[in-house]
């Protein structure tokens, strides 16, 4: 049995398939569906418990040099030993949490769990030129650890910084071609937010004289979008307020850059003019998927948007958490959102992944059958999505060529994880 691809990225011209199962990578050729590089994590899972004792041994020493303890003292302080979870403790996994292209596609950036760390790979090696017909491949170049685990990784317009975000709220920008490794203790936030950062994208603003400003548009679990400098990161822009659970996912269509898109624990999503401060539309959805939710969820809860276009049209995708159904929207000039149509699957959508040409609109599953994938295509003329019988032996392929097996559906690492963003009642 293959376990499901937690995560699925393709590049602009859909020829690849970078995806995440369990501790490794993989990429598929979209044509053949042949598996061309993979990587696997194998840091050890208890490497933070290491670190905790190590740190914990180095406190002690300082203490005990600072107090000047007597060498007949009896007993001293004892080295501490390696703490291990007791029965009935939580799993503790080893997977990739999150998997992002840079914007020129030179680099494939990830986050571990183990060590809540990122790793930046570098998929061609410059031989190949600008042409980049070889295919990629996974180097990794460097591994970054932060103090708090990783969730949203982004890119600045030109590549030259990662923008990381951490689940207690801060963000750091760090070189995205250097292979040097910060000490964690000197690693600085360029700004904060006081709950977990959910998601992060940087948007670019035309400003009076034609010139061009980026900044970083960050959610959290608190419900709040922030608009901040990028890189005066210490100056805040603006607030987009409306909504009224946790925001997990923003999106700016590459064809209309002032427009913002958000979703998350609401019954609706949002459009903005995100540079003027200003909400275009907000669109209920929730009777529409609601037969498709799993019925042990009776809550919306947004897992991706993601924008695409072809010809004259512009399309949003939406994504909820354990829904045999796939929300598509039409995206108006003016922002406004309007209804389209509903893709129904006979299992529960993972991940959600599209290339610039609309030519793929890829799905993954959680499923026990090795139906791991299905294609979908815009027709030109209408549209609409559909799946054709060469698309379905594709689909196939990838997912045999996946090299992660398991027994079991037990065996499954966590595939959802968005609802543990809502905040509960104490009673």
């Amino acid at each position: 049995m293959k376990h499901p691809f937690q995560i699925i990225v393709t590049d602009k011209k859909g020829e690849y398939l970078f995806t995440s199962v369990k501790n490794h990578i993989q990429i598929f050729k979209t044509c053949t569906g042949e598996l061309v590089s993979t990587w696997t994590d194998d840091v050890d899972v208890d490497i933070t418990l290491k670190q905790q004792q190590a740190e914990k041994i180095k406190q002690l020493e300082l203490e005990q040099q600072q107090k000047e303890i007597e060498e007949t003292h009896e007993g001293g302080n004892k080295i501490p030993k390696i703490p291990v979870p007791g029965a009935g403790a939580p799993t503790v996994y080893n997977y990739i949490r999150t998997l992002k292209l840079s914007r020129n596609e030179q680099y494939l950036i990830g986050t571990t769990d183990s060590d809540k760390a990122i790793v930046v790979f570098s998929l061609f090696d410059g031989s190949s030129g600008d042409d980049q017909r070889v295919p990629p491949a996974l180097k990794l170049i460097k591994r970054q650890p932060f103090p708090k685990r990783p969730c949203t990784i982004s890119t600045n317009y030109n590549d030259e910084f990662i923008i990381v975000g951490d689940k207690f709220g801060d963000a750091y920008s760090l070189p995205i071609a250097s292979q040097e490794i910060i000490p964690t203790k000197d690693l600085v936030p360029i700004l904060g937010h006081v709950s977990m950062l959910t998601d992060a994208v940087i948007g670019i603003s035309t400003r009076e004289g034609g010139n061009q400003k980026e900044f970083i548009i960050t959610a959290d679990r608190d419900e709040h979008i922030r608009v901040t400098n990028f890189p005066l990161s210490y100056v805040i822009d603006k607030w987009l307020f409306d909504h009224e659970e946790f925001v997990s996912s923003l999106c700016i269509p590459w064809w209309k850059p002032d427009l913002l898109i958000s979703g998350g624990g609401d019954e609706y999503i949002r459009s903005w003019d995100w540079s003027k401060e200003t909400s275009n539309d907000c669109l209920l959805f929730r009777f529409d998927i609601k037969e498709y939710i799993s019925k042990d969820t009776e809550l919306v809860n947004v897992v991706k948007i993601i924008a695409l276009k072809k010809n004259d049209f512009a399309k949003l995708c939406v994504l909820t958490e354990k829904n045999h159904s796939l929300l598509i929207l039409n995206l108006e000039e003016s922002g406004k959102i309007v209804f389209d149509q509903l893709l129904e699957t006979d299992n529960s959508i993972v991940d959600i992944t599209s290339d610039l040409t609309g030519d793929h609109l890829i799905l993954s599953f959680d499923n026990d059958n090795n139906k791991l994938l299905k294609f979908f295509k815009i027709n030109a003329q209408t549209g609409q999505f559909s799946n054709t019988e060469a698309d379905a032996n594709l689909q196939d392929s990838i997912s045999q060529n996946s090299i992660c097996d398991v027994d079991t559906t037990k065996a499954f690492y966590p595939l959802y994880h968005i609802s543990q963003l809502r905040k509960r009642g104490e009673h």
